[in-house]
């Protein structure tokens, strides 16, 4: 019971703690951009959030259900590689017609032509988001909460100091949040 308990303070520590991280970065952003950039900002933001639910076509779930199917590190390495195989020829395919589609995809969702090199960072946003998440839920499935929880705070701290040196150096922008949210 007291390993459950603390599986539980390490996942809620640290998912709570990349929240706060997060919300911290909203003044920031609002006070830093023009209120037509945070618009595009938030408009691009929401279409990766969704786009991400098609990039991983529930894969992540369904690794859950299969992980321990069979006790075998074999059998685990096979599906865990397989599903890392898979997902990336996915996400290359979905971030090509992200990056084929630019044009439209500005125009549609931003308004602005000029917007359009945003959505190459957004397809490779989008790539390694899969790559990120699917490694976050082996991690998680193979119960190691504190690399879990390290992974994901490391790239969330790394989105602060770049966002808090853009601030800092009059240098915040869409495009430079986009490109900073890439690195992270």
């Amino acid at each position: 019971m007291k390993q459950f308990f603390n599986k539980i303070l390490q996942y809620s520590a640290g998912n709570f703690f990349n929240k706060f991280l997060l919300l911290a970065l909203l003044p920031i952003y609002t006070r830093a951009m023009a209120p037509a950039e945070y618009a595009v900002y938030t408009n691009l933001i929401i279409f990766v959030s969704i786009a991400y639910l098609v990039y991983v076509l529930g894969i992540q779930q369904s690794l859950f259900s299969y992980f321990h199917h069979k006790k075998t590190a074999d059998y685990k390495y096979s599906l865990i590689s397989s599903v890392f195989i898979l997902l990336t020829f996915i996400g290359m395919i979905f971030s090509s017609l992200i990056i084929i589609f630019k044009v439209e995809l500005a125009v549609l969702l931003t308004r602005d032509i000029s917007q359009q090199n945003l959505f190459y960072y957004i397809a490779i946003i989008l790539l390694f988001d899969v790559i990120n998440g699917i490694s976050l839920a082996i991690l998680n499935i193979m119960e190691k909460s504190k690399e879990y929880v390290s992974l994901s705070i490391v790239k969330n701290t790394v989105l602060v100091i770049l966002v808090l040196i853009a601030k800092f150096t009059d240098n915040l922008s869409v495009k430079n949040l986009f490109f900073y949210i890439t690195i992270s």
